[in-house]
């Protein structure tokens, strides 16, 4: 797994130190769980850790169950030790999405306001091009 320098580790190497998380899911707790088994005979690791995900609300039961069932558990994000930095980063990748937005509708009504005033442009310049005829009574 990638980790927030770019290095390619395993998931056992992993730690909260180096653990990237997006701004999409910053507001969500990361855990790293397995429940270690081992060869009888070999005494090789069989286990394989997983890291799960789960929203603030549910972590506490989801905790207690993880402890009951022989889970070992390494917290690699917790949104609540950061809540200030992801509420900065949440807002910063909502307010950078919106002004993509704003300013693709912006560049647009600026093309069509140009395309208007080069049209307004050539229909003053044929009327200009054409001699002025006296009304008629």
């Amino acid at each position: 797994m990638l980790t927030k320098d770019g290095r390619n580790v395993p998931i056992l190497e992993l730690t909260p130190e180096n653990y990237p998380v997006t701004d999409r899911e910053a507001n969500h707790y990361h855990v790293l769980i397995e429940q270690k088994s081992f060869d009888q005979r070999s005494g090789a690791r069989v286990s394989v850790p997983r890291i799960q995900k789960c929203g603030i609300k549910e972590w506490s039961n989801v905790k207690q169950n993880f402890r009951l069932l022989g889970y070992d558990i390494i917290i690699l994000h917790d949104p609540l030790a950061n809540k200030e930095e992801n509420e900065t980063r949440a807002k910063a990748a909502k307010t950078s999405k919106k002004a993509k937005y704003v300013a693709q509708t912006v560049d647009a009504e600026k093309d069509a306001m140009r395309a208007e005033i080069d049209e307004l442009k050539k229909q003053l310049a044929n009327n200009q091009k054409q001699p002025k005829q006296p009304k008629e009574k």
